[in-house]
């Protein structure tokens, strides 16, 4: 996903799971989540800052469980994702 990002010109940056909160997302347009686990307050975040106007891309399986490996459905039940 990166190299094809690149080879497109599209500028990329890593984001830190800590980052995952709308007001240090303020400046991103596009988030692309590939991660199947992040943590409740990420996820929390990340629905936030969808709601806010972000722009959310994800890949099967992303975002599936928490820092612990446990279920966690938080983001797919705020941004509607199956």
């Amino acid at each position: 996903l990166y190299l094809a990002l690149q080879h497109s010109s599209i500028p990329v940056d890593f984001v830190d799971e800590d980052d995952l909160t709308p007001e240090k997302l303020r400046d991103v347009q596009v988030l692309y989540v590939t991660a199947p686990n992040i943590s409740v307050e990420g996820q929390k975040g990340l629905v936030e800052w969808v709601k806010g106007g972000g722009t959310l891309v994800t890949v099967s399986g992303a975002g599936q469980f928490d820092r612990y490996d446990s279920p966690c459905d938080v983001l797919a039940k705020g941004t509607g994702i199956e």
